[in-house]
């Protein structure tokens, strides 16, 4: 997130549409995120959007378009 001024949280997710992790990402920094392990998606959200809506690993994402 070199040049995100944001905080962020990060959402992985499998080709079933199921998040495997959701990791927070600090602003400005240059820090490696990665997957615990093959992934499709990865969805970006205000940190603190995830556990604000109760979404946590293990839930599914719904109406996904197909992964390539």
């Amino acid at each position: 997130m070199k040049n995100t001024s944001l905080p962020l949280s990060i959402a992985f997710i499998d080709e079933m549409g199921v998040i495997t992790r959701i990791t927070n990402m600090q602003p400005l920094s240059e820090q490696t995120h990665c997957p615990p392990g093959e992934v499709s998606y990865a969805l970006e959200m205000a940190q603190g959007w995830f556990s604000q809506y109760g979404i946590a690993a293990g839930a599914r994402v719904e109406n996904l378009p197909t992964a390539r």
